[in-house]
């Protein structure tokens, strides 16, 4: 599952303002990967 370089920039900015921490993009964008999964896991299962 890939994301566009934008997502993660926006990811970036939103976890420093709600969390007060800096990512680096490739931390940014793997921590975006596992929480865009845990949210397609979680609303299957609400579906099925």
């Amino acid at each position: 599952m890939g994301l566009s370089p934008q997502s993660i920039q926006e990811f970036q900015e939103i976890y420093k303002t709600e969390l007060g921490e800096e990512l680096s993009y490739e931390e940014a964008e793997k921590q975006a990967k596992d929480f865009l999964n845990l949210y397609l896991i979680t609303t299957q299962q609400k579906n099925d």
